[in-house]
């Protein structure tokens, strides 16, 4: 009796071990090791928007939903997905910059960099629909010949509608509002839409959200300040190049505007073939011309434009004019007056210099400008 005891008492101990030595093998199993995330390459390193790219690398998921890619930090659209490659669309306005990876919203992998390539795609944001100045969405409205255009640091769109005499909004979606003016001529002051404008050319905005707006018929630059409010900035009317603070000064139909970072204003006096500056003090200035008709470059004052219609300002202080000649004038941050682009059209007997209706300049110091073509008229003698 006590033998078998003694057997059992051995069973129980030896079965004990068993367990717990299985238990240590069990727990000292190690996961499967993980593959970690990286890329090493894409089947195409430039293109421009919806380019297809293969991203070939490790530790993706083949689940896509579980997958992001990104374009210099932009999402893109993930086609198809397996644990070694990742098929996606180059997002828009990508811009240049490195290919990324992140599962299931992980430290992102870090891949080579994309050269995006701009194309020009030409579609109608606003407008169309007649001439007028209907408000809607889209091609629902309507302007009456349209000229400068700004905006502002929500995206918002500012159009002087000319012939119409109001300042038109279009906001990210493309709802056009109208939101300065009431159709009536005058410079009147008051709140945005209890005003009128006669022919509202140019349009700057600067820092603090005041809209400036130059109406070329009645000679005068108009501020529309942050609450709405509406009034004379500069210019008592038609006059020919003077110099003065506020209503001294006058102007002789200016068009274009521009705005550089300290607030300074920029003026295509058109008539008066000058360029003028305005501080934010309203003190006006000629910046460049001497007043006569003609391309002459040298220094600020001593040089001449044709009728100068589009300006800009770019971030080195450089001012870019466009021209009733079809020449793009550059006026430097030392004053140096030149040409920086003559009219493609001089040569041709068949053009005349193309009229500037519009110019910006882009994020990378690339100036784009419209232009009307006028084609000239002649008459040839009949043959004998």
């Amino acid at each position: 009796m006590q033998y078998s005891k003694l057997i059992r008492s051995a069973l129980y101990f030896s079965s004990a071990l068993l367990l717990f030595g299985c238990s240590k093998k069990n727990n000292d199993v190690k996961p499967p090791q993980q593959t970690p995330l990286a890329i090493t390459s894409l089947s195409v390193t430039s293109g421009p928007f919806n380019t297809s790219v293969i991203i070939t690398g490790t530790g993706f998921d083949a689940a896509k939903a579980n997958d992001q890619v990104f374009f210099n930090g932009k999402a893109a659209t993930i086609m198809a997905a397996n644990t070694t490659q990742l098929t996606a669309t180059v997002p828009v306005g990508a811009e240049t910059g490195n290919v990324t990876v992140s599962v299931k919203n992980s430290a992102p992998a870090i891949g080579p960099v994309f050269t995006y390539q701009y194309t020009a795609t030409v579609s109608t944001f606003a407008g169309g629909n007649g001439v007028g100045h209907l408000d809607g969405i889209g091609t629902t409205a309507s302007f009456n010949l349209p000229q400068g255009i700004a905006i502002d640091a929500l995206g918002n769109l500012y159009v002087c509608d000319a012939y119409e005499g109001l300042i038109r909004k279009i906001d990210s979606i493309g709802e056009v509002t109208t939101f300065a003016g009431n159709g009536t001529q005058g410079q009147a002051n008051g709140y945005r839409t209890n005003v009128g404008f006669t022919d509202p050319e140019g349009i700057a905005i600067d820092k603090s959200s005041n809209i400036f707006i130059s109406d070329a018929l009645e000679s005068v630059i108009r501020k529309i300040n942050a609450a709405g409010y509406v009034s004379t900035f500069a210019g008592n009317g038609w006059g020919f190049n003077k110099d003065g603070i506020g209503s001294s000064a006058s102007f002789s139909e200016p068009k274009g505007l521009a705005i550089d970072a300290n607030g300074n204003i920029y003026v295509a006096d058109f008539s008066d073939n000058l360029i003028r500056k305005i501080t934010p003090d309203s003190i006006v200035t000629t910046l460049a011309g001497n007043g006569q008709n003609g391309v002459v470059n040298g220094t600020a004052l001593s040089s001449s434009f044709d009728e100068p219609v589009r300006i800009l300002c770019d971030r080195s202080n450089n001012i870019f004019v466009s021209e009733n000649s079809g020449d793009i004038r550059k006026i430097s941050a030392d004053l140096e007056v030149t040409t920086f682009l003559p009219n493609p059209n001089l040569n041709s007997i068949y053009s005349s210099p193309c009229y500037p209706s519009g110019m910006a300049i882009d994020a990378h110091g690339n100036i784009l400008q419209q232009v009307d073509v006028i084609i000239k008229s002649f008459r040839y003698p009949l043959m004998e």
